[in-house]
């Protein structure tokens, strides 16, 4: 399952995101992962997480399929989540 970003949540101010899956029991050995943001693919990695950078703010679906060893490939549910960056108002906005 992907743990972080939680679904539907709002990130501020970046252009970074670290996408974390949980994998119950735990990664065998042999088994990798393969994360997937907007469609754009990482992996397969031994790891449970990965860095997406030079994102814009939008909204951004996430996903990571878990490659076992033996040959299943075990898919976790997408996850939706938006980056925001702050705006400034230089003197009064328009009326």
């Amino acid at each position: 399952a992907v743990v972080s970003p939680k679904p539907d949540s709002t990130i501020w101010d970046t252009q970074s995101v670290t996408v974390s899956v949980k994998v119950s029991p735990g990664l065998a050995p042999g088994d990798t992962l393969t994360f997937e943001l907007d469609g754009k693919q990482r992996g397969p990695l031994a790891g449970t997480s990965v860095t997406f950078d030079d994102l814009d703010g939008a909204q951004h679906s996430v996903s990571a399929t878990l490659n076992t060893a033996d040959g299943q490939t075990i898919a976790a549910t997408p996850v939706t989540f938006y980056l925001r960056q702050a705006t400034v108002f230089h003197g009064k906005p328009p009326q």
